[in-house]
């Protein structure tokens, strides 16, 4: 478990008094994983950790089984990046486009999150819903100070996780971010995947223009990035994580393990490193991939046009799982 400073101290005081009276949101210190909150309502579940505001855990109570995957050798000592649950990938996805020394993925999921609000509401379907709106403990780092950047977690009969980001300067910004799910599978080499129907770069061939699998299964390591040519981030791609039947039963249904609605992406990431790479992380167990599928909500500078944040302009990217 990590050692708290006196700074996480102020953070967890915080939390406490904005959750003093929404009975559906608590804060506890989890054994390995530290200062967490705990998200819970009549339908699911869900724990974030403070630690880069990552969402490690989300259980629907339709069926009580997790969603998210997370490494039995994830590393929990408020330095380094969790791997497994949702990572937040800000304000850049992958390696940084023109400094090479800044860190991978950004740095807001290697900080303390704070929380600036929490409330409960009821909507026509009578469904109670619970959201709190996290943010960075810091953002004065490089030459990023000028963007504010929120996470949105709601908790109804499903999980939405949401990245809002705002230009607050006089000059437009170059803004890529991912949403970098880590989704549980029985068996990677058992599911595919419908509603992934884009052309794709391939980052293990380097190759662009991919076209995309005619049956989207797994048999060895893939990383790719479906690309999508609009330009309104409007658009709302539904994708299923489907279990494999040598004979597909009469109720389709049955075959979809997970459903994903992602928004404001201009690319979906699939990936999942397999076995040589699985190897080589030291906070992955050998066999870790067999278990575990990637799919993420994206603005690449792979996009034709990537996302340019004007001034006093806001962006949403969002991930919905059911």
């Amino acid at each position: 478990m990590q050692h708290q400073s006196q700074g996480q101290t102020e953070i967890v005081n915080e939390c406490l008094a904005v959750i003093d009276k929404v009975g559906s949101v608590d804060i506890q210190q989890l054994e390995r994983y530290g200062h967490c909150l705990i998200l819970e309502n009549a339908y699911c579940r869900v724990v974030i950790s403070l630690f880069g505001g990552q969402v490690l855990s989300y259980i629907n109570k339709f069926d009580n089984k997790e969603r998210l995957w997370l490494s039995k050798l994830a590393i929990f000592d408020g330095k380094a990046p969790i791997r497994g649950g949702i990572p937040i990938c800000w304000p850049w996805f992958s390696n940084h486009t023109t400094n090479a020394d800044y860190p991978s993925h950004g740095y807001a999921r290697t900080q303390m999150f704070r929380l600036l609000n929490a409330q409960e509401t009821a909507s026509s379907n009578k469904i109670h819903s619970t959201s709190v709106t996290l943010v960075p403990s810091q953002l004065e780092q490089y030459a990023y100070s000028n963007i504010d950047m929120s996470l949105v977690v709601t908790l109804s009969d499903r999980l939405c996780v949401e990245i809002v980001s705002t230009n607050k300067g006089c000059e437009a910004v170059l803004l890529t971010q991912a949403l970098h799910s880590y989704f549980l599978v029985d068996d990677i080499h058992q599911v595919h995947l419908s509603g992934v129907n884009t052309p794709y770069d391939d980052k293990v061939n380097a190759t662009k223009n991919n076209k995309p699998p005619d049956v989207y299964n797994f048999t060895k390591e893939v990383d790719r990035i479906h690309l999508f040519n609009h330009l309104l981030y409007t658009h709302k791609q539904t994708i299923n994580i489907c279990k494999t039947h040598a004979a597909p039963p009469q109720n389709s249904q049955h075959m979809v393990s997970q459903m994903i609605e992602q928004t404001g992406h201009d690319a979906t990431v699939v990936w999942n490193p397999w076995v040589d790479t699985s190897a080589a992380m030291k906070d992955m167990q050998n066999n870790g991939y067999k278990t575990m599928l990637c799919i993420e909500a994206a603005n690449t500078a792979n996009a034709k046009k990537p996302l340019i944040l004007g001034p006093l302009q806001t962006h949403k990217l969002s991930q919905t799982i059911f």
